[in-house]
């Protein structure tokens, strides 16, 4: 809806020519799952769905000529519309948990999280550009990410925290000239990766520990909370080992073909893998998954190691890269994620999101 918003103020749909990479990727996924509904009648994934999520973000994407401030201001503007009931928002999707937890539900939080990712990335890259209205939507999403923060569910840190590390990543000076190098880049990265895995193996002390000192400070935090029940009951991972494992089984059995789209819930009676990595693999195989994965990479190499992208187009890639990947990788429906399938049309036509170097 952003982008066709953009496409009615900007109109330069006329100017641009069809991307032969992303037509063959688009075409690619209509076959896919064309032929995926004739095997497979159970599945949870419908046509509609398929084509509104997946497959029109990717067409639209592929038309128009994207202006990066302009995207994050009309996103900005949209986050306006929640200030008058912004205290009922909160408070509707607000809701107890077994262990008398407050929390906002996960849609809610996801959805507030892309709004206060634009007000960052349009306030690192484009303050200059703001006028007043853009600077009370500033203010208003910095009250956003605090209730998010308090109540939210925790895979939106994990988005924030590949948020920040793509905005160190991808600094400008005043003259607009890219503060990076390449190689120096690659190291950092990698220390981040590192720094990652060892928090992750570490995760139940540090949980702990920050808890405690946030407590003591008269702090709570939702996520921290819920994470600290989930390890006394010795099941931090919320339910996702047995989802893994049942994952893990199905891709064993049918490790070159998978199981088909949105045939995870039939088969084991649970929603979806939780990690997009697993759910490639259970449901089209090693070898259909290899596209997919590829633009997740190639996604990454022009975030961290790429200088011949345009800041406009390193911004919006920054948005829908780490609005769906961090979020896919721990939750949600890979098939109905719209931000990844925008920052797919984004890698193969660079062009029409702010220029750079051709898909």
């Amino acid at each position: 809806g952003l982008i066709i918003i953009n496409l009615l103020f900007n109109k330069t749909v006329r100017e641009n020519t069809f991307n032969t990479k992303a037509i063959a990727f688009i075409m690619f996924c209509l076959v896919l799952f064309a032929v995926n509904k004739v095997i497979y009648k159970d599945s949870t994934i419908k046509w509609p769905n398929y084509i509104v999520y997946c497959i029109m973000p990717m067409f639209v994407g592929m038309l128009v000529k994207v202006d990066a401030e302009k995207l994050l201001r009309y996103i900005l503007y949209l986050s306006l519309l929640l200030i008058p009931v912004a205290g009922e928002y909160f408070s509707m999707h607000t809701t107890r948990t077994g262990a008398q937890l407050e929390t906002i539900g996960m849609a809610a939080s996801y959805n507030v999280m892309f709004f206060v990712m634009a007000a960052i990335l349009h306030f690192v890259y484009y303050k200059n550009r703001g006028n007043k209205v853009i600077w009370i939507a500033y203010m208003a999403n910095i009250y956003y990410f605090y209730q998010s923060a308090r109540y939210g569910t925790r895979g939106i840190f994990i988005c924030y925290a590949v948020l920040a590390v793509m905005i160190f990543l991808n600094r400008y000076d005043e003259n607009e000239q890219l503060v990076r190098s390449s190689g120096k880049n690659t190291v950092i990265f990698i220390t981040a990766v590192m720094v990652a895995a060892i928090v992750i193996t570490n995760i139940e002390g540090i949980v702990t520990a920050l808890y405690k000192a946030l407590s003591s400070m008269h702090i709570k935090i939702y996520a921290l909370q819920k994470s600290v029940t989930m390890i006394k009951s010795k099941e931090i991972s919320n339910g996702r080992n047995e989802i893994t494992d049942l994952a893990i089984a199905g891709i064993k059995e049918h490790f070159f073909v998978g199981n088909g789209i949105g045939m995870f819930t039939p088969n084991t009676g649970k929603v979806y893998p939780h990690n997009i990595i697993l759910q490639l693999l259970y449901e089209v195989g090693i070898f259909l998954s290899l596209p997919f994965f590829w633009m997740i990479i190639k996604a990454l190499i022009r975030l961290v190691n790429n200088t011949k992208m345009t800041k406009d187009n390193i911004v919006i890639l920054t948005l829908f890269f780490c609005a769906s990947v961090p979020r896919l990788m721990v939750s949600s429906q890979l098939w109905i994620q719209s931000a990844f399938w925008l920052m797919i049309i984004c890698t193969l036509a660079p062009e029409n999101f702010g220029g750079g170097e051709t898909g």
